[in-house]
């Protein structure tokens, strides 16, 4: 009687507590002390930006035309569109067919240049109504709204620098960089002839070379963003506006690949083995610590080099083969970033995007496309399904202690709140560890109220489910007044 009156004179009843603030997004690798309250450790195909406080399921994919051949990745992707950009508009995608790579007219299904070596990624420049294809392998091609042709055109190509992997344009010139035998060095043509509407490899060219004893490596890729050509190294960025560089060896901060690279509202964004930043043109600013750095450090040296990138204008987007989260091995990752939150989502979708762009339909409608590891290319946030597939997602909350984690805690009731789940598992657990995870039972209505008796001095919940038929919505959860108990 003594024993049970001194257990009941150190029971404390915890007053109506609720989580329904989701607006920070995913905080992956922090404290659980220092997470915010309002975010997740993980949500996978969740938005938190889409209505603030709620996390909301993700749009899905949807194919543009057909698939252009099975079992292989796309490896370049680019919209050409003339100035009018009314009668000529096409989506060039590169892709391998196991002995050659092809350029595929995405719309019409057809071929629209073959034979290039095979499994090189392949970039695209458009500037001067003609589009530039560039490998760094065969000689540099142009389509010129009509054909593809390999010599002269818009830009000079019989005289452009061979082994080019990257070109941008810049104040009226274009430049081109990543050729083996000249791995520092980045080539700048002659500014564009107003007449002719071509520029000069061999008249008012120029080049520069980027300090080969900063131990960047060779150029990786290039990107401009107002005032500035940026030329990314594996280790190191520099900048460029047109007539001096700017070596300040205090951006030991280069990209793996030019896919890795986006730009957005005049600010580049990169992702590296150190994390995700950005830049205007200075000193880069990291924008992944505390929230997915560790996600984007679980990935291999050998997958980073296949990270590909894209953005909405309001978003950015970058793909990962394969990545840790929470200590689960997860597949097909898409980290996205809100630029003007500064919050992160994660994706995980039913195939790899292997690179990005944008494309202007014939409506004038504008999307994110994406070229996938099966020989697709697909519409981002389109449609209920990934081309078919169910959507899966799974919400995991940060460590809940209710105020202190020395005292265990007995929880005897939860509500979940929620719209369009009608069918999801609601677990939880009171260890890390990715089996340790227990049903509570499963989610079939808005409102939904749990009687428990679990036992912990902490709780993660999570609730995963899948969806074909639009946007499911946590609202979250709520612990009624005198639904935990706490013995101290």
């Amino acid at each position: 009687m003594a024993d049970a009156q001194k257990i009941k004179d150190n029971m404390k009843q915890l007053k109506a507590i609720s989580y329904r603030d989701f607006s920070k997004g995913s905080w992956n690798g922090i404290s659980t002390a220092l997470a915010p309250e309002n975010s997740l450790k993980a949500g996978i195909n969740f938005d938190t930006d889409f209505c603030l406080g709620e996390a909301v399921s993700r749009d899905g994919t949807t194919i543009i035309g057909s698939q252009l051949v099975d079992n292989y990745p796309v490896l370049g992707i680019h919209n050409f569109r003339d100035s009018v950009g009314t009668s000529n508009t096409k989506i060039f995608a590169a892709v391998s067919d196991g002995t050659n790579n092809d350029i595929w007219d995405v719309v019409a299904g057809t071929k629209s240049l073959e034979n290039d070596t095979k499994d090189l990624k392949t970039r695209f420049l458009t500037y001067l109504d003609s589009c530039l294809r560039l490998n760094g392998t065969d000689g540099a091609k142009a389509y010129n709204g009509s054909s593809w042709v390999t010599t002269g055109g818009a830009f000079d190509l019989g005289n452009l620098p061979t082994g080019s992997k990257y070109a941008i344009e810049f104040k009226d010139r274009v430049y081109v960089a990543g050729s083996t035998t000249n791995p520092d060095r980045v080539d700048i043509s002659g500014i564009a002839n107003s007449v002719t509407r071509a520029v000069s490899w061999t008249s008012g060219n120029k080049f520069i070379v980027l300090e080969q004893e900063d131990g960047g490596g060779g150029i990786t890729g290039l990107a401009k963003v107002p005032g500035y050509v940026l030329v990314f190294k594996k280790r190191t960025m520099k900048r460029w506006d047109g007539s001096s560089a700017y070596p300040e060896d205090m951006v030991n901060q280069g990209a793996p690949s030019q896919e890795a690279i986006v730009t957005a509202k005049g600010m580049c964004g990169w992702v590296n083995e150190n994390g995700a930043w950005m830049s205007t043109g200075g000193e880069p600013k990291k924008i992944s610590s505390y929230t997915v750095d560790e996600i984007i450090k679980s990935c291999s040296a050998t997958n980073l080099l296949n990270v590909a990138s894209g953005t909405d204008e309001d978003h950015m987007y970058w793909s990962f083969a394969s990545v840790t989260i929470s200590g689960e091995t997860y597949t097909n990752v898409v980290l996205k970033y809100n630029i003007l939150t500064n919050t992160w989502d994660i994706r995980k979708y039913a195939m790899l995007p292997r690179c990005f762009c944008k494309y202007v339909d014939s409506t004038g409608a504008v999307f994110t496309i994406f070229g996938d590891d099966d020989g697709r290319v697909q519409k981002l946030n389109t449609g209920t399904t990934d081309n078919g597939s169910a959507i899966e997602y799974s919400l995991e909350t940060q460590d809940l202690e209710f105020g202190t984690r020395l005292y265990a805690k007995e929880i005897k009731k939860i509500g979940v709140f929620v719209k369009n789940i009608p069918n999801a598992n609601f677990m939880y657990r009171t260890k890390d560890g990715a089996e340790d995870w227990d049903i509570i039972g499963k989610i079939s209505g808005d409102v939904n109220e749990f009687k428990t008796k679990i036992v912990g001095n902490y709780f993660n919940f999570k609730i995963t489910g899948l969806t074909t038929t639009g946007k499911a919505r946590v609202l979250g959860l709520e612990f009624p007044e005198g639904s935990i108990t706490i013995y101290d």
